[in-house]
């Protein structure tokens, strides 16, 4: 009996450790596949900062267009400077014709902020400063001269658009523009001798006197440099 005692006494204590090192290790490894977590996947947020990449780290914007008006077409060009990434604070300037309904000149410039809402969706709000000539309705009746209506405004500019970053090159359109003139700054009325096209008098009107026109841009496509 003694003997039996011995032998099973070395059996029974190597098959409880077998036992507890099996599980031991099936704790392990439950607590290994516990731990291992699958990677995170990309969602719309993601998306959206990898669209906006292309303007980290970006400083100077430049851009030179073209834009049509529902009674003219001009040109315009500007400059800004990206106090953020979405953030770009920009002053440009405009010149633009019409032929209806008054032969009309206009040149223009505003300062304003360009901010990026969604990706390379873009508002652009700004305060501009404009002047313009037409011809006036009211003719000298002397030969040789013609009168001309000489205004200067100021209003709120709002357009909504696109810009894409392709590295340094930038695409870009404002699909819509507005100003709205607010307040007349000089209103006067030029007589010009049509054969030197010298002023030959200028007569002073009231604030009110001429009309301002509201001024609606379509299609403004830009093409510019970023760095």
């Amino acid at each position: 009996m003694s003997l039996t005692r011995t032998v099973l006494l070395p059996i029974t204590l190597v098959s409880a450790l077998g036992i507890s090192e099996v599980a031991s290790a099936q704790t392990t490894d439950s607590e290994v596949l516990v731990e291992v977590e699958p990677p995170p996947q990309p969602n719309e947020a993601s998306s959206e900062k990898q669209e906006a990449a292309p303007r980290e780290g970006k400083v100077i914007a430049l851009h030179v267009g073209g834009f049509l008006e529902v009674i003219g077409v001009g040109l315009g060009a500007g400059v800004g400077v990206h106090v953020a990434r979405d953030t770009l604070i920009e002053v440009d300037g405009m010149a633009s014709a019409a032929l209806t309904p008054s032969p009309t000149a206009l040149a223009s410039t505003s300062l304003g902020v360009r901010q990026f809402v969604t990706g390379s969706l873009y508002l652009r709000g700004a305060a501009r400063y404009r002047y313009f000539a037409r011809i006036s309705e009211s003719q000298p009746s002397a030969p040789n001269l013609g009168a001309v209506d000489v205004v200067s405004d100021i209003g709120p500019d709002v357009s909504l658009g696109n810009r894409w970053d392709i590295g340094v090159v930038t695409l870009g359109a404002d699909w819509l523009g507005v100003y709205v003139p607010v307040t007349q700054i000089t209103a006067r009325q030029e007589t010009v001798d049509d054969s030197t096209g010298e002023v030959v008098s200028s007569r002073e009107l009231s604030r009110g006197d001429l009309s301002s026109p509201l001024e609606i841009r379509l299609f403004y496509v830009q093409l510019g440099l970023t760095f």
